[in-house]
């Protein structure tokens, strides 16, 4: 028989040598997934402000039919939800062997496409209506109702639903605590610089700091004040509302339009001027911003980030918001496909994005 106190410490070290293995595996994440996060997370957020969707769902449910964007469905059909067809649908199609043999999906022009019908799906199926009662922050509740309502056959899913969100911390979108990695990094590490702009370093549009003051953290730099330090709401409207949020794709800083929103209102929030906004998102000062929209923080790229070679006009589309979509110039956008600035997009044309 083992001593009470060897047994004691055989215990102890056992509990936390699996504590310890735990923590590894928790941090221990696919590559793949963490990829499509980062380049899909904002039509997460978009979807999210405009259904009332909680974003880590949206993802969760994404990386979890379509294998992080690596299934046959996804990559020949762009369908990263696994939608079915169903008697209403009118748009293209494509046959795969599911739970049946040849079951009809939903094919989709793009990947946003797909995120878009998602919503709509959920938004539009009364079966799913109890849910929208649910806070967007009950990442938990969606799942387990999602499966209740029918969403998949399969009875783990709410838990695969949870695991994945909690895994890969997709919660924070519904909290609009998720900032890009890149820019969390460099909040981290990057030391105040006291020196002048060199030649090989990208002068800045705007003044940093007053006078005499050292630029401090990169966080109080981008946001031209610290979190203590935001404006108070300055009308009734504005009465409750959280701190902006700045996330980043494809190299790009960007925030995303609340209600009734303006370039002025948002460069007040987070440093800027009504002017800057307005040069790097090539609008007007005035511009009607909707609820959703993004607003980019920086000048666009004169080229849409790879795989993104071409893109098919939809109904409504115009050549500046295709140009926002992607985060490039649209200059560039006339420029690659030889239009001049009074082309106007038809439904169906393909534009080149590179």
């Amino acid at each position: 028989m083992i001593p009470r106190c060897i047994r004691y410490f055989i215990l102890i070290f056992y509990t936390g040598f699996t504590i310890v293995a735990a923590g590894h595996a928790e941090r221990k994440r696919h590559p793949a997934y963490e990829k499509y996060i980062t380049q899909y997370g904002y039509i997460a957020v978009q979807q999210g402000d405009r259904y009332n969707i909680p974003p880590s769902i949206t993802l969760a449910q994404a990386l979890h039919e379509s294998g992080a964007g690596l299934s046959r469905l996804s990559l020949e059909s762009n369908n990263h939800f696994g939608i079915k067809c169903h008697k209403d649908w009118k748009g293209a199609r494509t046959y795969w062997d599911d739970d049946l043999k040849d079951e009809c999906f939903r094919k989709y022009n793009n990947v946003a496409e797909s995120y878009e019908d998602h919503s709509r799906f959920l938004v539009d199926k009364k079966r799913y209506s109890k849910l929208f009662l649910l806070r967007k922050t009950d990442y938990r509740g969606w799942a387990k109702g999602l499966q209740e309502c029918g969403y998949a056959t399969d009875r783990a899913y709410a838990n695969k639903l949870i695991k994945m969100i909690e895994d890969y911390e997709l919660y924070l979108f519904d909290t609009g605590k998720r900032i890009a990695r890149e820019v969390q990094e460099k909040t981290r590490n990057e030391q105040p610089r006291t020196t002048p702009t060199t030649p090989s370093q990208k002068p800045s549009t705007r003044p940093l700091t007053e006078p005499g003051k050292k630029e401090g953290t990169f966080f109080e730099r981008l946001f031209g004040k610290k979190k203590a330090e935001q404006p108070q709401p300055s009308s009734p409207e504005e009465k409750g509302l959280k701190p902006r949020d700045v996330y980043k794709t494809g190299g790009l800083l960007y925030t995303i339009a609340r209600y009734n929103d303006t370039f002025d209102r948002i460069a007040q929030d987070l440093g800027f001027t009504a002017r800057e906004l307005a040069r790097f998102n090539e609008s007007p000062e005035n511009f009607s911003l909707r609820r959703g929209d993004i607003v980019y923080l920086e000048k666009k790229k004169k080229r849409a980030d790879m795989p993104h070679l071409y893109h098919q006009v939809q109904i409504g589309e115009s050549m500046h918001s295709i140009s926002q979509y992607y985060g490039i110039q649209v200059s560039t956008l006339y420029a690659l496909n030889e239009k001049n600035q009074s082309y106007v997009p038809r439904e169906g044309e393909t534009l080149k994005l590179r």
